[in-house]
């Protein structure tokens, strides 16, 4: 759906761009002329699980949880225009060297503008300790 690139400017900041497949079913079930919101939301979602493991060395052994996601759209993503996903990592917390939560700030950006944003929280929990969590019925992180 999307691909990352670090942007080298600064040292938590990354740029994706999303890949619209207007012929998907679950996103384009009925006929849009525009990128649908929740596409969006979900470009957003799997390019920071993307940029977690390839630069800050999270394993795919772990459990994203979202605590907060807040979005707002200003304009419609057209179809016909790349849209890309310019995002900070801010409140990086980390235990041991590893990292286990964070905070995201980001935009997205079509024809050179702000079309809308999102932010949210992450923590990072290990496989074993989130099964553990949910057998106790533990549902804060």
């Amino acid at each position: 759906m999307s691909t990352v690139v670090k942007d080298e400017l600064s040292e938590n900041s990354y740029v994706s761009q999303a890949f619209v497949d207007t012929s998907h079913s679950f996103f384009y079930e009925h006929e849009v002329d525009h990128i649908p919101g929740l596409f969006i939301i979900e470009f957003a979602r799997q390019s920071v699980i993307a940029s977690t493991h390839l630069f800050y060395d999270v394993s795919h052994e772990n459990i994203f949880v979202m605590n907060v996601l807040n979005t707002s759209f200003f304009k419609v993503a057209e179809n016909n225009s790349p849209l890309y996903y310019a995002f900070d990592y801010i409140n990086i917390d980390k235990r041991k060297g590893k990292l286990i939560g964070f905070e995201i700030d980001g935009s997205f950006i079509q024809n050179g503008s702000s079309i809308g944003e999102i932010n949210g929280e992450i923590k990072i929990i290990p496989k074993n300790i989130y099964h553990r969590m949910r057998q106790q019925n533990k549902v804060s992180v």
